[in-house]
């Protein structure tokens, strides 16, 4: 039997073609798929051209398997759902609800980075104590129906208890503080910073998107519902620490440790703090609950060198090698790792699935990118293409370690060599790395630099170059709190249909979407967040943690940490129905 596999020369005939690719699909299936895999990668590099993969595996275009969608999960108690949507709808539920964000504002409660023990410091009591006497007069019912606790003074744990003890505990979080105002550009303000003033639309104030909504919004819909006599199954807890801006030592780890004696080691079913939103997302409205968190870890770089008169300085100064060692840094970035264990992935099998202005290239390569390493690259390199921000869901930074060097210091005197300089490096690392391996590629990137100017060198607390008579010294270390690690990712089981299906019955009973926002349906797409939030100090409390503010960007005039912090109503009213529904659905779920 002749094969017209060649047609008598060096080259193959194509009516062989299908023939071969039989005989690959075969080998393919003995071979546990690995074949398949191995020949995608080779077609890539060889053809350089989408030219195989189009011909004989072309990709499904339906990437809805890879994004499955929550049920909308709408509480069953409809009589009482009513009575508080008819609330919700009120023109004077929503203007006290706009008073009472602005009374919020209006209490300074800003974290500065050099506030000592809650103990020693008045700064404290100053701000804190004002605040928790308006909080007691502002939600009356909260604090008749509620338990109150305070943790470490200022940390606040409101339980209101089920009836059914063997229900695991839902908790609500969000911290009291705000980062400061620069006094400087008070006059740039629309209005006053501290003014919490409504003008018919926004909110203004520091605190009105961070995380003062996120507070107030809970006591709101937790008052609505003692208000209305409800009496939960499942015991909801609200947690609320106060130095969130300056990573909660003193607020958040001391509730954590308080919430962790009293309930345990996974004792709890599922944790809801601040996050990201929802919005447009390639022409989709999209909602992206992280349920993953890059780690963190602040590094001292410290040259000591030779001082002396600067009439008579050497061929580098102890800042002039510092620099070299930052700029060495800086050449030299942490490579991309995009995962499939990064929750980030999944965001973007739900962009392939859903967003129709994804480009159609982008497309094909995310759905082929979990068999084919050359799609998975040029995924990888889209997305480094793309604006970063600190709650965005997209971003070259959500697969990258980051490092950027944010302080630095040398010298005493313009006419006196430095004796000592230091830079410190904040690191934000990507999930599937590690703080070992943040550490480990910078002693590998400054060993040389150090042995280059005659410099011992301690890592971390290791000797790497012994110091023997060395012109100087260089110390790299931790800069202040021990590394975070990346955290670890919540499944999607039975609490993240929850959630997800509370996203999509709050999207779909709204009544008053924000300006230009179109009804329909949402998607609901796992995500990760490129900052910490207090849950770091809640790891051992569960698996299932959403960093979600039900919030659209578009619904706040500013963004965060700026001048014209502000937040419209119809924005803040739809995070206040969203924890509404999450209690109530919540209470009635017996799958977890």
């Amino acid at each position: 039997m002749n094969l017209p596999i060649f047609n008598g020369s060096l080259f193959l005939d194509i009516r062989a073609i299908p023939l071969l690719y039989l005989l690959y699909l075969e080998i393919s299936f003995f071979c546990g798929g690995k074949v398949f895999q191995t020949f995608d990668r080779w077609s890539d590099a060889v053809q350089g051209t989408e030219w195989y993969l189009e011909t004989f595996h072309p990709v499904v275009l339906d990437n809805a398997p890879n994004c499955l969608q929550p049920d909308l999960l709408v509480p069953s108690n409809t009589d009482f759902l009513n009575a508080i949507y008819k609330d919700f709808a009120d023109e004077v539920f929503q203007n006290k609800s706009a008073g009472l964000l602005g009374a919020a504002v209006q209490i300074e409660t800003e974290s500065y980075d050099d506030l000592g023990e809650v103990d020693e410091d008045e700064r404290w009591e100053q701000k804190y104590g004002p605040f928790h006497q308006w909080l007691e007069g502002a939600f009356p019912y909260v604090y008749k129906t509620l338990k109150v606790e305070k943790v470490n003074t200022w940390g606040l744990v409101y339980t209101w208890q089920g009836s059914d003890a063997s229900l695991k505990p839902i908790v609500l979080a969000a911290h009291q503080d705000t980062v400061p105002v620069d006094r400087k550009t008070i006059s740039q303000w629309v209005h006053p910073p501290f003014s919490g003033h409504y003008d018919g639309e926004y909110i203004w104030g520091r605190g009105t998107c961070d995380d003062k909504e996120q507070l107030i919004g809970a006591l709101i819909a937790l008052e609505l519902l003692a208000k209305h006599d409800f009496k939960p199954t499942r015991t909801v807890v609200l947690a609320s620490g106060f130095d969130e801006e300056i990573s909660g030592m003193h607020g958040a780890r001391t509730i954590g440790e308080f919430l962790l004696e009293r309930y345990g080691e996974n004792g709890i079913a599922f944790i809801i703090d601040e996050g990201a939103g929802y919005g447009d997302l390639l022409g989709r409205t999209v909602a992206v609950p992280a349920i993953g968190e890059r780690g963190h870890v602040d590094v001292k770089v410290q040259v000591n060198y030779q001082g002396g008169h600067s009439s008579v300085p050497p061929r580098n100064t102890g800042i002039d090698i510092l620099a070299d060692m930052v700029h060495t840094l800086n050449l030299n970035p942490p490579k991309p790792l995009l995962s499939q264990k990064n929750p980030f992935y999944g965001t973007l099998q739900c962009l392939a699935a859903y967003s129709p202005d994804l480009p159609l290239s982008v497309r094909k390569d995310i759905i082929r990118s979990s068999s084919s390493a050359p799609a998975l690259q040029r995924v990888t390199s889209w997305v480094l293409g793309l604006p970063s921000g600190p709650l965005s869901p997209l971003g070259g930074t959500l697969i990258r370690t980051t490092q950027a060097s944010t302080v630095i210091q040398g010298g005493v005197k313009v006419n006196a060599l430095p004796e000592q300089a230091y830079a410190l490096i904040n690191h934000r690392i990507v999930v599937g790395s590690s703080v070992a391996e943040t550490q480990n590629r910078i002693t590998t990137l400054l060993t040389p630099r150090a042995e280059a100017y005659n410099l011992s060198l301690s890592a971390f607390g290791q000797s790497v170059i012994p110091y023997e008579s060395k012109a100087g010294e260089v110390f790299i270390d931790e800069a202040f709190s021990p590394g975070l690690e990346p955290a670890p990712v919540t499944p999607k089981a039975a609490e993240w249909a929850l959630f997800g299906g509370t996203i999509r019955a709050e999207f779909a009973q709204r009544g008053a979407p924000l300006a230009g926002e179109e009804q329909g349906d949402i998607v609901v797409a796992p995500g990760v967040m490129n900052v910490n939030t207090d849950t770091r100090h809640y790891w051992p409390l569960t698996k299932n943690i959403f960093r979600y503010a039900h919030l659209d960007p578009k619904g706040m005039y500013n963004g965060l940490h700026t001048i014209n912090e502000a937040i419209t109503l119809d924005n803040f009213l739809g995070h206040v129905r969203f924890m509404s529904l999450l209690v109530l659905n919540a209470d009635e779920a017996r799958a977890f």
